[in-house]
């Protein structure tokens, strides 16, 4: 991300783990149970100050690891993120802290052609719920 007007809820930005670390972001996972590879986040809340974001994946999980899917009529951006399965990861899984330290953390855009990806914004409260925050 370029500048920090483009931090709003719905966004979709490829974070680095290393980084969300070193910024002291707040998350109530133990370190051994949160992602560890650059993927992609939505900032599900943001009030101008500080950001909400929750890490996303292509995969369903598994017994142990619990995810909500999204549905593709709410998803925004180039044809891969519309066109594969898209879920959060939770409960839990999420990132809250001042949106300097989101930029810092954030790695170029990687949708196709220029469009942003995202999530509209009326499926956010059930990331917020899912993830423990709702």
């Amino acid at each position: 991300m370029r500048d920090l007007d483009e931090i709003r809820p719905g966004v979709v930005a490829y974070l680095d783990p290393q980084i969300i670390s070193e910024c002291g972001l707040e998350c109530p996972l133990l370190p051994w149970d949160r992602i560890e590879k650059v993927r992609p986040y939505v900032c599900a809340w943001g009030d101008g100050q500080t950001a909400v974001f929750v890490p996303m994946s292509t995969s369903p999980g598994n017994r142990y690891t619990f995810r909500l899917p999204i549905p593709q009529a709410y998803r925004i951006g180039c044809r891969t993120f519309i066109g594969t399965n898209q879920y959060a990861c939770g409960p839990g899984h999420f990132y809250t802290g001042p949106l300097r330290d989101f930029q810092a953390a954030s790695e170029p855009d990687r949708s196709l052609r220029g469009r942003r990806n995202g999530i509209h914004e009326e499926f956010l409260p059930n990331i917020l719920s899912f993830v423990g925050l709702g």
